[in-house]
């Protein structure tokens, strides 16, 4: 593998004219040293993109919690205008079966009772 990147780098490499020992260290070091460059770099990159992507999933997780709350809130607030609605309708009823005429019909047409023509008062002394 070394070897590959060896004969790939050295057409990229200006290196002055050495003893050969020499230049090929040489040339292997600066080789090695531009492949660590280059994972490093790659590296870098690869951090960033999982941050960025880390970044957009709490975002999305955010927003989606954020949805479902305000959901959450119109579906009570619907229910709670349903409730207010009965609410308002048996108050209406309640009045209506608390009138005094409506209790003075029933009394005396379901139960025949009647209404006395005299009131008598007892007084406590």
């Amino acid at each position: 593998m070394l070897a590959r990147r060896l004969a790939e780098e050295d057409d990229y490499l200006e290196l002055p004219q050495e003893p050969q020992e020499q230049k090929s260290y040489v040339r292997r070091r600066v080789i090695r040293r531009r492949i660590v460059q280059r994972n490093n770099l790659r590296r870098h990159w690869v951090v960033l993109l999982l941050v960025t992507a880390c970044m957009g999933f709490l975002i999305i997780f955010r927003e989606s919690m954020l949805s479902d709350k305000t959901f959450e809130i119109t579906h009570i607030r619907s229910e709670a205008t349903n409730l207010e609605t009965e609410n308002a309708k048996l108050r209406i009823t309640n009045a209506q079966l608390k009138n005094p005429t409506r209790i003075k019909e029933t009394a005396e047409k379901k139960l025949g009772m009647a209404v006395p023509e005299q009131v008598y008062f007892a007084d406590g002394k």
